[in-house]
């Protein structure tokens, strides 16, 4: 699962835990941010497809990773997610599983309210990343 492999990059990045709530215990696979102490960040995998090499068979999988940086201001949000690009950028791992390739695809910046019908907002990064991998 690269997800493991993600979460082991953000958890041993200084520069990504020193800005959560609670360290690398502040980064939760597909949690809800609402009941969280923030700032934090969830990830969850949104989709796998397999790679097809020249010869028709599949060498390897391609994954879609999303994280979802919330804090209770857009600069906390911003400083974070930045953080988390630094830590991913071009990341590889020998695995198990092997990660050939880690790259951003999109960020978005959102902002909602922390409970239906409040005024009181969060603000969320949302970052998509593929991540290019082999399992053994």
């Amino acid at each position: 699962m690269p997800e493991r492999r993600i979460y082991a990059q953000l958890a041993g990045s200084t520069g990504v835990t020193g800005r959560l709530a609670s360290s690398a215990a502040s980064i939760k696979p597909m949690a809800t941010a609402q009941a969280a102490a923030r700032p934090c960040i969830t990830y969850q995998r949104i989709s796998t497809v397999p790679v097809v090499g020249s010869t028709g068979h599949e060498s390897s999988m391609q994954a879609r990773l999303q994280l979802d940086i919330w804090s209770d201001t857009y600069v906390a949000a911003k400083q974070i997610a930045t953080a988390a690009r630094e830590a991913l950028r071009g990341f590889q791992s020998s695995g198990p599983p092997v990660i050939d390739m880690t790259h951003l695809d999109s960020e978005q910046d959102f902002d909602e309210p922390v409970e239906p019908g409040q005024d009181e907002r969060i603000y969320r990064v949302s970052q998509d990343y593929l991540v290019d991998f082999v399992t053994t």
